[in-house]
């Protein structure tokens, strides 16, 4: 097996527990999807989201996305003019 690209336990864990559908699915790593995730960078597009309402759901021990990331985008949409 090689290495996982996101390497945090629960994560992992999420990937490869059963599937439990009739839906064929492949649980691989494409070169597309690879250079996708290394490309996600939400925060470059959250000035362009105000002032649409946004519902964000902030988890407290969220490994992909650290909380104290997603308060910071949470408090740019507060207060779009950027002077907290």
């Amino acid at each position: 097996m090689s290495p996982p690209l996101y390497r945090d336990p629960d994560v992992v864990d999420f990937y490869l527990r059963p599937y439990d559908s009739d839906v064929r699915r492949e649980n691989k790593l494409t070169l597309r999807s690879s250079r996708n995730s290394r490309m996600y960078e939400p925060g470059v597009y959250i000035d362009k989201v105000s002032p649409t309402p946004l519902l964000m759901i902030v988890g407290s021990r969220d490994t992909m996305t650290p909380t104290d990331i997603a308060l910071t985008a949470s408090s740019v949409l507060s207060n779009p003019s950027g002077s907290n």
